[in-house]
């Protein structure tokens, strides 16, 4: 006979009864309670557990995905009572509090949980941020049959960080679907390229200019409001007028400059950068700019969904014409944990536990990890909304933050100078993140999302210095190019001597499906090699393998699972083996699942190639 989840709960609360040690019995009695209560299968590959925040306290239990974070205490501990903890009386939840407040962003919980193995408290910070209400449930280990739901709510998919994004993403890109295709009827012709241009950076100022005043680098609602002040009949003069502003340094305005535009930054980064062409301003796009303004918060959106999101405007013609599909964070992980970020998140975890050295020891090696990180130089030569850079930015920037925490003793504050100026502490830049792409709305979208990316560090880099660093003016992200990658030499954007890895997710285009300009790029590449059965996506594999010259350096790309079948396997391998590249890794065939309401049905691999004499992970691939 089955059994139930009112027999397995029961049967885990016989067990733990009575029981609790916080520091011999946490990790046992969560995985316990994950695994086999609520059946997750994964429950420890899905939880941390002692994970280390910026100001070297540990987080007992954290759930990423479910957005959970666990402040655990011994049965014997009172969950009204206060301890010191970093020189402050704190009670559980206001630790646990303390914690969520300093994790960055793809961290975040939404609900708190405090538990002395014996009563479980869980509160809502959606709906009390600062937890300083009653917990929204309260329950004895005896009464978990009765409440199990409140966890199994906690667990379900909805409640999924990844859910939470994509309907998040879901919602921005109709807000953005709206504004964009209101806008586009104003034009004399959208489709010409002068105008198609014009269309793609007047949506990405405006964006932007929705994210700024909810981030802060603006003031307070200060867009909208300028928006509203205006009817739709002069809101194309005032949206021209505060575009100018927004490119001039305070210091060359207008001494005259009217109040309404005054207090607006000067913003740089060549994002309001000369004049494009603007259409007559209509009711309609008046009312898209307010609506997205009063009923969206652009703060916390991801950077990455942002790219995927604006990309929705694309008409779907367009998009599989293109070839281009816009990747998950999952499946963006597939991709670069293996080939430099498992290392590299290793190699800062070995510096920090290592319990043989000395302080200033310790201290030496964090400088030279953190000059390391900033080293480091990526290039994604199909990189569409910038998925792949925006990601590998964060992460980067996440493990700077870890080394910014340690070298300042979790003090949690230090002393810039006058200027609060982050440029002394951060190293990582996002001129290190290279990008090519064919369309020029993606190019200009991977270059906000970066700009976005670089603004959500800093608000963490903040949490840690304790202090009010310099957002703008924004540093000018001129690394990501127009153009047709397999025509384009990389080398004039970034030296193949210089670059790191190479990776990327380049257009899903068959032999079949291919046209006479895609035949020629690729007769370009491959030369005498070219045989008429190589997918599109091998050209950036053999320019990759021919561009990078590092002993140590990398690519990786993902690819339609046609480059391991048959004719093409050695068509595609044996140049690059002959060429001393080797396989280091690969992911077996899985479903494609785009980060698009357009979901793309193929299936892929992702191949990652090393040219240096490390051991092979993998023999040469046959023909499967």
């Amino acid at each position: 006979m089955a059994t139930t989840l009112e027999q397995v709960t029961q049967e885990f609360v016989n067990r733990w009864s009575g029981r609790g040690d916080e520091k011999q019995e946490t990790q046992t009695f969560w995985l316990d309670l994950l695994g086999n209560v609520l059946g997750r299968k994964n429950a420890l590959a899905e939880t941390k557990f002692e994970y280390r925040t910026v100001g070297n306290g540990f987080i007992d239990v954290l759930c990423p995905d479910a957005r959970l974070l666990v402040e655990q205490k011994s049965s014997s501990v009172d969950l009204d009572k206060s301890e010191i903890r970093q020189g402050t009386p704190v009670t559980p939840v206001q630790q646990a509090l303390r914690y969520a407040q300093a994790l960055p962003f793809s961290l975040k919980p939404s609900v708190l949980c405090t538990c002395n193995f014996n009563r479980f408290r869980f509160y809502d910070l959606e709906t009390d941020p600062l937890a300083s209400g009653a917990p929204v449930d309260e329950f004895t280990l005896d009464q978990l049959p009765e409440h199990v739901d409140m966890l199994r709510r906690i667990f379900s998919r909805d409640h999924s960080r990844v859910v939470v994004q994509q309907k998040l993403s879901e919602h921005a890109g109709v807000l953005v679907a709206n504004l964009h295709n209101a806008l586009a009827a104003q034009y004399v012709n959208p489709d010409d390229p002068v105008s198609h241009h014009s269309l793609a950076l007047l949506t990405v100022r405006l964006v932007f200019a929705l994210y700024a005043e909810d981030a802060g680098l603006f003031p307070s609602d200060g867009f909208s409001d300028y928006v509203k002040s205006y009817d739709a009949g002069h809101l194309r003069r005032a949206i021209i007028d505060l575009f100018r502003v927004l490119d001039t340094t305070e210091s060359e305005r207008d001494p005259y400059l009217e109040d309404e535009l005054k207090h607006f930054p000067y913003v740089n980064g060549g994002l309001f950068r000369g004049s494009i062409e603007i259409p007559p301003f209509t009711d309609e796009i008046r009312d898209a700019l307010i609506h997205a303004g009063e009923h969206f918060s652009w703060k916390n959106i991801s950077p990455v969904i942002f790219g995927s999101l604006m990309e929705e405007t694309l008409s779907h013609d367009q998009r599989r014409k293109g070839g281009m599909h816009y990747t998950t964070v999952k499946n963006i992980h597939r991709l670069i944990d293996p080939l430099f970020l498992d290392d590299l998140k290793n190699e800062l975890n070995g510096i920090l536990d290592d319990s043989t050295i000395g302080e200033q020891a310790r201290l030496n090696r964090l400088t030279k990890y953190q000059d390391k990180l900033a080293g480091l130089k990526f290039l994604d030569p199909a990189c569409g909304s910038g998925n792949f850079l925006t990601e590998t930015f964060l992460q980067l920037r996440e493990l700077e933050n870890k080394v910014i925490a340690a070298r300042l003793h979790g003090q949690g504050y230090v002393d810039f100078g006058q200027d609060s100026d982050a440029g002394s502490l951060v190293k990582v830049r996002i001129d290190q993140f290279h990008g090519i792409e064919i369309n020029d709305f993606a190019v200009s979208v991977a270059k906000t999302a970066l700009w976005i990316a670089e603004q959500q560090a800093l608000d963490d880099t903040e949490d840690i210095a304790g202090q009010t660093l310099n957002h703008l003016p924004l540093h000018d992200s001129g690394n990501i190019v127009q153009a047709n990658a397999l025509q384009y030499d990389w080398n004039e954007l970034l030296p193949g001597a210089e670059c790191s890895y190479v990776m990327g997710n380049p257009p899903f285009i068959g032999h079949i499906s291919r046209t006479g300009q895609t035949a020629e790029d690729m007769k370009l590449v491959w030369g005498k090699d070219y045989d008429g059965y190589l997918d599109y996506a091998t050209g950036w594999h053999r320019k990759a393998s021919q561009y990078l010259t590092r002993s140590d350096s990398a690519f990786a790309f993902v690819s339609t699972n046609s480059v391991v079948q048959g004719q093409p396997v050695a068509s595609l391998f044996k140049p690059l083996f002959a060429d001393g590249w080797h396989i280091a890794f690969a992911h077996r065939t899985f479903a494609w699942d785009a980060q698009s309401t357009d979901v793309a049905h193929v299936h892929v691999v992702i191949i990652g190639m090393r040219k240096d004499t490390g051991e092979r992970l993998a023999p040469p691939p046959k023909a499967i």
